[in-house]
């Protein structure tokens, strides 16, 4: 949007109307979104994304500790049910909007064999999820990379192979830091811990190979359990997403707070960095190829395509 657009909604915007930033996406994808400075401060009043600082929390997934230890009850040898070694789905964004994720999976693929579904790869699977489901819980692991490296960007793409596929997420998007805080412990595979393309996949074969390391992955079952929030619940259009506005509405007539959210503050746009801190990762970026973006964001209006 163009600055003249922005001062028209400000021109109608009704006195003491609360405005909100809503979206599933990361700000580093989204710049439309990121009005012109002028606007930095009276803008949006609340959020409602999956960042936990929102006022409105919409969270993709999270992990949940039990009170206590439970014994492997199924008693799956989840190595011995998985015939194939990976997988990988992409039907956006193939060619890259922040890093070239499709060449990151590509490259990989000539160290580890991984099957690429949807558009962006080179087989096709069913939309219907219960096919879908049947198909991909065959796979060891799932490549599960995020668009763009945002604080607290963890899609549906990992909760997904968690929970629905059941198997060993390979992952990029937040840090390690991150998927740590959120995560089940020893859950998953992140790029970002190896000094090459290479030793990453020479681990993932490991892993992939040996059959108790394998299983290893799967213990956090025993400990904790996985649970995805619904499409509806994370959108205001639907009638969940919608019910949390009002209760957040309800909350402020109670007690109005004033509140201005900060579109390029450290919890939205400036938290989105450049995927990887290995040289390695940070080849694959885009970051000052595609886009037109210095790190003294705070002097920028945003993000410009070139």
């Amino acid at each position: 949007m163009e600055l003249e657009e922005w001062e028209a909604l400000h021109h109608y915007r009704s006195p003491g109307q609360v405005w909100i930033l809503a979206t599933q996406e990361p700000a580093a994808i989204i710049p439309d979104f990121l009005p012109p400075k002028v606007y930095r401060y009276n803008t949006y009043n609340w959020s409602f994304t999956f960042h936990s600082t929102s006022d409105i929390h919409g969270a993709y997934g999270w992990y949940t500790p039990h009170d206590k230890p439970r014994s492997n009850t199924r008693g799956i040898n989840w190595y011995q049910i998985k015939p194939k070694f990976a997988s990988w789905v992409s039907s956006r964004h193939c060619e890259g909007l922040v890093w070239d994720r499709t060449k990151f999976v590509k490259d990989l693929n000539k160290f580890i064999p991984i099957d690429m579904y949807g558009v962006c790869g080179n087989a096709t699977i069913s939309r219907n999820r219960d096919i879908a489901k049947g198909v991909l819980k065959k796979y060891k692991f799932h490549v599960s990379l995020e668009n763009s490296c945002c604080s607290e960007y963890l899609s549906e793409k990992v909760w997904n192979a968690l929970q629905t596929w059941e198997s060993v997420p390979i992952v990029l998007g937040g840090t390690k830091e991150e998927y740590d805080k959120y995560m089940p412990p020893h859950s998953y595979i992140h790029a970002d811990d190896y000094k090459s393309m290479e030793e990453l996949a020479n681990y993932i074969l490991v892993v992939g190979r040996n059959e108790s390391l394998y299983n290893s992955y799967f213990d956090w079952r025993n400990i904790g359990t996985v649970q995805q929030q619904s499409f509806n619940d994370r959108f205001p259009v639907f009638q969940q997403g919608a019910c949390k506005v009002v209760d957040k509405f309800e909350q402020h007539k109670r007690s109005p707070i004033r509140k201005s959210f900060d579109p390029y503050g450290p919890h939205w746009f400036g938290s989105c960095y450049r995927c990887g801190e290995h040289s390695w990762i940070q080849d694959y970026n885009f970051w000052g190829k595609r886009l037109l973006y210095s790190k003294s964001w705070e002097d920028n209006r945003t993000l410009y395509w070139m």
